[in-house]
């Protein structure tokens, strides 16, 4: 598996915003927090949060009562789509002294092959109290995030990504730049995590594969509609940003030569679509982890994006098994498998864990 695969499940949280930064990161000017200015931004995030009116009904759980739920391989965009049995995914009940906790590991891009969802899934969901998200979506602010762009994803120094990119890989880039219809002129002082991506980004929308269909997505619309369910976020979309962005230059190549060297085939996704559906543990392990966690150009790489968010954010799955809350914790599945993973990290006398 590719690790633009990998990318997918890590950042495709914050790529909608991130898409958008990159088309004005090269404005270098602060962005104030006005009151029109917040209540813009506001809109903004709405409207970027509010799937299309058409795919609202690929995205309505399954009915109890025997309605029928749209085909997924009706619904999906290629012809091996899988018949519409409900996807399995990734989901774990923690049980400690206090209360319930389910693990659900996220694909956080899809297209609607993923639904309808496992009724384990959905009950597991319906029971809970607190939603808890890798980011709370509702505290995403455009403004700042566009700030954080142009602070930490753009050369101040004069230095253009011709000058820091190896000559084939930027006429390689340029080339396909172009293919995907955008100015490239418009991007060179970008830092290449960013210009990945936007390439990542802009490759996804071309083939149909969008947040709206995520599985952090869904449930985040759900919980918004029911009165009784708190969101939480685990981690920051700034701190996400930052972690990108403070990866040394050389890895940032590393990654973006990987992505574009990955090819344009619309089959890159098909297969990890298929290991969600079918909750293949084996495949995330062996074809997406052990991809970045074995190269020894990117081992620091699976160290800040893997290894150290598993362990804060397995303390913060301790803190609600010592509590007395449901909870429904959505995290990338790659965070919660493998020796790193979290189910491991939270494996304890204290509290079962089961795989439903």
């Amino acid at each position: 598996m590719s690790l633009l695969n990998f990318d997918r499940l890590r950042i495709a949280a914050i790529a909608f915003i991130l898409f958008t930064c990159a088309l004005f990161a090269g404005s270098y000017q602060a962005f104030a927090e006005t009151p029109a200015e917040m209540e813009r931004e506001n809109s903004e995030r709405d409207a970027l949060l509010q799937p299309a009116p058409d795919d609202d009904a690929a995205l309505e759980k399954p009915k109890s009562d025997g309605d029928e739920v749209e085909s997924a391989e009706a619904a999906a965009s290629d012809a091996d789509a899988e018949s519409a049995k409900a996807s399995r995914g990734f989901l774990w009940r923690l049980q400690s002294k206090t209360t319930t906790v389910y693990l659900l590991g996220s694909i956080h891009v899809a297209d609607k092959s993923l639904y309808p969802l496992s009724d384990a899934i959905l009950s597991a969901f319906e029971e809970s109290e607190v939603l808890a998200l890798e980011i709370d979506m509702d505290d995403v602010r455009p403004a700042a995030m566009r700030k954080l762009v142009a602070e930490h994803g753009v050369y101040k120094d004069g230095r253009t990504l011709k000058q820091v990119l190896p000559a084939d890989l930027h006429a390689d880039l340029a080339a396909e730049f172009k293919k995907l219809g955008m100015d490239f002129r418009l991007v060179q002082a970008m830092k290449p995590w960013l210009i990945q991506m936007t390439v990542s980004q802009l490759r996804l929308q071309k083939f149909g594969y969008e947040q709206q269909y995520g599985i952090d997505f869904y449930f985040h619309k759900a919980a918004k509609s029911e009165s009784n369910k708190t969101i939480e976020g685990l981690e920051t979309a700034e701190g996400q940003l930052r972690m990108l962005a403070d990866r040394p230059e050389a890895e940032q190549i590393e990654f973006l030569r990987r992505t574009l060297y990955e090819g344009e085939d619309a089959q890159y996704m098909r297969p990890m679509l298929r290991a969600w559906r079918e909750g293949d543990e084996e495949y995330i392990e062996t074809k997406v982890l052990s991809d970045l966690r074995d190269d020894p150009k990117l081992r620091g790489a699976y160290k800040a994006i893997f290894t150290d968010r598993n362990i804060e954010m397995a303390k913060r799955v301790r803190t609600y098994l010592a509590g007395e809350r449901v909870c429904f914790v959505v995290v990338g599945a790659g965070h919660l498998i493998g020796p790193d993973g979290m189910i491991a990290l939270l494996a304890s006398k204290d509290y079962t864990i089961e795989r439903l």
